[in-house]
Formats: C-alpha cells, structure tokens, sequence
C-alpha cells in the first residue's frame, strides 16, 4: 500500500481511537458549558463592579458597605468556581493544554490580573477580595 492510501486506510484500530477521543471530549463538553456560564457571568460581573467604583470614584461618593461587600463576596464565590472548574478540566482532560484560552487570552492569568486591579479599588474602600 501506498503512504497516501495508508493515511486514508481506515483500520479498526484507528476507528477505537477515534471513538475514544470523540467520548472524552463528549464528557468535557458538560465541564466546557459549565465554564463557559461562569465565564459569562465573570466578564458580566467584573467590568461593572469596575465601572461602578470607578464612578463613585470619580464622583467623590462612596458605595453602601454592604453592596461592597456583598459584590466582593460574589466575585469571590464566581472566581473560586471559575478557576477550580477550569484546573478540574486542565487535570482530567490531558488532550486541552496547560492553559485555558478564550478571546485570545490565558483566562487563569486574565482572572488573576482583574482580580488585582479589582481588588485596590476595592481596598480603596477598605474591602477585600481575598
């Protein structure tokens, strides 16, 4: 046989392979949907939490203490999932890389870098997103 007609044989056991790979990322797609909500949610959440503090900011005004806390307390809990789904997803699927990319962007390290700056206008306040 030819190498251009070995690379199109179709054997039984390229077609397991193929079965198996195809289960896997079937089984990743029900994590992916997960991530992607909390993704979703995240980049929903983060910008107008900024976009509010950097208004009372501006504004000299200062946020009621409970709606600081309680949007750092679901910024918190939205992150912690975020980030725990997507290294459940890196360890148990060996076939996605060391990293997590969406919109052209390691998602761990861009939800690390808001976090942060997130995080000092919340200090700004006296609030942590620790």
């Amino acid at each position: 046989m030819r190498q251009d007609e070995q690379a199109h044989h179709v054997s039984v056991e390229r077609l397991r392979l193929l079965a198996s790979r195809v289960k896997k990322v079937y089984r990743a797609r029900e994590d992916l949907v997960c991530i992607f909500q909390y993704l979703v949610q995240f980049e929903q959440e983060a910008p107008m939490t900024r976009e509010q503090l950097v208004n009372h900011q501006q504004k000299r005004t200062s946020p009621s203490y409970e709606w600081l806390t309680s949007q750092a307390q679901r910024l918190r809990n939205l992150v912690v999932q975020l980030v725990y789904s997507i290294r459940q997803l890196l360890g148990a699927y060996k076939f996605f890389n060391e990293s997590f990319v969406f919109a052209d962007k390691d998602y761990l390290k861009y939800v690390a870098n808001e976090m942060t700056d997130l995080q000092a206008l919340f200090g700004l306040y006296k609030v942590t997103l620790n």
